[in-house]
């Protein structure tokens, strides 16, 4: 066996969606404390080893559907070119690898961890053949995410955080959906999960109706008391939300056009337009500081 199949399938590329531990930090301005940042990369690395180790076994679970499905059929697990010896493996060394740097970082970050092992297989057994379960899952799967990023740093979350976390991730949850189901192909593919064409209107009000959702909430944390001790112009960060709003409404006017990939995340970190959204943001926020 050649190694190239199982670092496909291990998925490093993803490994970006971690970022998102750092986001508690970001949100305040502590990115620069190294005391800080060291446990939350810690712990970056620990859940980018245990994210391919779920990949892995997903994949090997979900080869009986990968292989009706028009592009996942490509995949090595699913055409066949990785043993299960080989995963299995692979599998022990990765959670081998998340333990040892998750125990620095304390018990509550390993706990959080675990939960999230534990959640993920549960999911790949059971919750995403499950209507509008799967896609609750897939948002808590990025809020823990943020959770563990304030854990590890010692960074208290504000509850405006979490839910914005939530219903920003739910939504793009969401648009995966949609954007999947576009076509019969697809269609009968889903069919497995309880999904079919005809709920694509559903699901996208349903994704429209979270983004409006993440607006609202914004607005409410924006007359909090964090956002006075945190700015000395708190009323300049009024200016996020068209931007915000710019945003959201725009990937899913994409997704009625069938231009999203499915995985809205990294599509989001290949698009032109969310880098200069997220710029203009960053500049708002100094003139608020």
């Amino acid at each position: 066996m050649t190694w190239r199949p199982l670092i496909t399938s291990l998925r490093l590329h993803h490994w970006v969606k971690n970022l998102i531990l750092f986001f508690p930090a970001l949100t305040a301005y502590r990115l620069t404390d190294v005391a800080i940042v060291g446990p939350i990369a810690r712990a970056f690395l620990a859940f980018s080893c245990t994210a391919s180790a779920v990949y892995l076994l997903n994949d090997w679970l979900d080869r009986p559907y990968d292989r009706s499905h028009p592009t996942k059929r490509r995949r090595p697990i699913a055409a066949g070119q990785i043993g299960g010896l080989t995963i299995s493996t692979a599998i022990v060394l990765l959670l081998g690898a998340a333990a040892v740097m998750a125990y620095p970082i304390g018990m509550a970050f390993s706990l959080i961890l675990t939960g999230y092992l534990a959640l993920t297989i549960v999911y790949s057994l059971l919750l995403k053949r499950l209507f509008l379960v799967d896609v609750l899952t897939l948002a808590m799967f990025y809020t823990l995410r943020v959770f563990a990023g304030g854990v590890a740093g010692n960074i208290p979350l504000s509850r405006w955080l979490l839910l914005f976390a939530v219903f920003f991730f739910f939504s793009l949850a969401l648009v995966k959906r949609v954007t999947e189901l576009h076509t019969e192909t697809i269609q009968r593919f889903h069919q497995a999960r309880s999904y079919h064409l005809t709920d694509r209107q559903f699901l996208s009000g349903l994704g429209i109706g979270s983004a409006i959702a993440v607006v609202v909430i914004f607005v409410f944390y924006l007359r909090s008391a964090e956002v006075v001790a945190l700015y000395q112009t708190p009323s300049r960060l009024w200016a996020i939300l068209p931007l915000l709003g710019y945003w959201l409404a725009r990937i899913w006017h994409l997704a009625g056009r069938r231009r999203v990939d499915d995985d809205p995340i990294l599509f989001a970190l290949r698009d032109p337009q969310t880098y200069l959204v997220a710029a203009l943001v960053f500049l708002v926020l100094l003139w608020a500081r």
